[in-house]
């Protein structure tokens, strides 16, 4: 699997993404089907934080339906993190998809800027959770 989805708490989860997912394959489509059944099981919207330090989406098209979850009921926000100027052309791709505001920024260079992020979206959602802990455990 390319991808580990990780519930922090209710209203957190982390994505990572371990390998760069090819063009058209089932891990794209178990993708997108895993989150959006976590979106529809939700019983509070919740926010995601996606580590793109080891590898991200780079279809387009799947880019185009991810932004199209933005939408969803249960989609609270979203922040991602990789010093990578790759991660951030398709991070950005996804931006203008899912129709953000001007000015409105979904990458960020380190772990601990995308969550101040979240932050300042809702305050208190990163409290009680070992960010270190949580780290080591995915790597």
């Amino acid at each position: 699997m390319k991808y580990i989805i990780h519930r922090l708490s209710p209203d957190l989860v982390l994505i990572t993404w371990v390998g760069l997912p090819q063009t058209g394959t089932r891990v794209e489509l178990a993708f997108l089907a895993e989150l959006k059944q976590l979106l529809d099981q939700a019983d509070q919207p919740f926010y995601l934080i996606s580590d793109l330090r080891q590898g991200r989406i780079v279809d387009v098209g799947l880019l185009k339906q991810l932004a199209d979850l933005t939408q969803h009921k249960n989609w609270a926000g979203s922040s991602a993190f990789a010093n990578n100027p790759i991660s951030a052309i398709f991070v950005d791709t996804f931006t203008k998809f899912a129709h953000f505001d001007k000015g409105h920024r979904e990458i960020w260079d380190t772990p601990e800027e995308a969550l101040a992020y979240l932050e300042s979206l809702k305050p208190g959602i990163t409290a009680n959770i070992d960010w270190n802990e949580v780290i080591k455990s995915i790597l």
